[in-house]
């Protein structure tokens, strides 16, 4: 049995940090999306998502990653990832996703550029 993803949002003047806990599959993704969509349409969104909790992601939580990139860059803002755990970064490498989004070592990083 596969357990939810928790959430916890950072909120600051300027940016929001994201930080999922768990693994990002199709069954599990929900908190996060929900989190995710609503945070991404708000004015000139400036999401960091710390992805450092998360060793695991399928096709769902990467297309999770995508839309809501597409919805930040339509309100004005942004999506950077920050701590991609190493399963991760194949991932995200195999279907060049990092060329879409900005992929930081950390949330300093993301937040430097």
């Amino acid at each position: 049995m596969t357990t939810s993803v928790t959430v916890v949002v950072h909120e600051a003047a300027d940016h929001i940090v994201v930080e999922p806990h768990g693994r990002l599959y199709f069954d599990t993704f929900e908190p996060l999306r929900d989190a995710l969509v609503v945070l991404g349409s708000g004015e000139r969104p400036r999401l960091v998502l710390d992805l450092s909790d998360v060793d695991m992601c399928d096709s769902s939580g990467l297309n999770l990653l995508a839309q809501t990139h597409r919805i930040a860059v339509r309100h004005g803002g942004w999506l950077r990832l920050a701590g991609v755990h190493p399963n991760v970064r194949r991932v995200l490498d195999a279907i060049n996703l990092p060329r879409m989004l900005g992929v930081y070592d950390t949330v300093d990083g993301a937040l430097a550029t």
